[in-house]
């Protein structure tokens, strides 16, 4: 069964403990989604090591037990440079063409949020195993950061690991800071000590600026303090947690469905 988007649904329903209520996945519906989505995720993204969702979310799940919600899963739309998807999901055609083909076949599960008293329950595998069921396209990944060594819930979800990224501009930042003693972990020391450091500076800033996704952080770094914990939170992860890449492709779909080629 494929979602609806014009109504709310319930997916799966099992107590969580032996006895007591059960908790329920509930697909929203998209009115739904743009009432409560908002108060949801801004709820729990207080305490998720990865912080704001800074992309809109297309589809939202969530685990109600009682009248309380404690977990939410929110899916987006893929971003268009992925070099993890060589050799599993290639682009086809130019840019453009290449932009609508992913769109049309693959969703990010960008945040999988569970409140802090109900996780290492199942809660966010769950959710994870009920969205892969009803997926909105059949290819779907996710990444994450923190992957012990144990597993990610992702993959006791049925996903498959496909790459650890290590990004250029994450090895020379990491080179530039042993250069000048300064270890990913002392980036978020109370006191911010590297920042006096011209060369520890430059090259944080060197690293915001390689990318978009951080380029906003430096201007405001230089001015402020509270800006520039939060641009070393952002590359004190980026250096000790990078992330994983998970993969999940639905089984009844084959080469030629749907333009679908997706690499085993």
């Amino acid at each position: 069964m494929h979602r609806d988007p014009s109504s709310s649904r319930e997916v799966d329903a099992w107590p969580l403990w032996s006895c007591g209520p059960r908790v329920r996945l509930i697909w929203l519906s998209d009115e739904a989604a743009r009432r409560l989505g908002p108060r949801l995720l801004r709820r729990f993204e207080q305490t998720h090591y990865a912080g704001r969702l800074v992309v809109p979310a297309c589809a939202l799940l969530g685990a109600r037990l009682g009248g309380r919600w404690i977990g939410v899963l929110a899916v987006a739309h893929p971003t268009l440079n992925g070099r993890w998807r060589r050799g599993w999901l290639d682009a086809e055609g130019d840019r453009a063409a290449g932009a609508r083909s992913l769109n049309r076949r693959l969703r990010r599960i960008a945040r999988v949020m569970v409140e802090p008293r109900y996780r290492a329950l199942g809660v966010g595998s769950r959710m994870v195993r009920a969205y892969l069921r009803e997926s909105v396209t059949p290819c779907t990944e996710a990444l994450a950061g923190m992957v012990g060594p144990r597993g990610s819930l992702f993959e006791s979800a049925g996903m498959r690991r496909i790459a650890t990224l290590s990004d250029p501009r994450d090895r020379t930042l990491r080179s530039a800071l042993r250069a000048c003693r300064v270890r990913p972990i002392d980036l978020i020391r109370p006191g911010l000590r590297w920042w006096r450091n011209p060369r520890a500076r430059h090259a944080v800033l060197a690293w915001a600026n390689a990318s978009r996704s951080t380029r906003s952080l430096v201007g405001p770094a230089r001015q402020s303090s509270a800006a520039r914990r939060v641009l070393a939170a952002r590359a004190a992860r980026a250096l000790t947690a990078p992330p994983t890449a998970f993969v999940h492709t639905r089984h009844h779909i084959g080469e030629g469905a749907d333009g679908i080629t997706p690499k085993s």
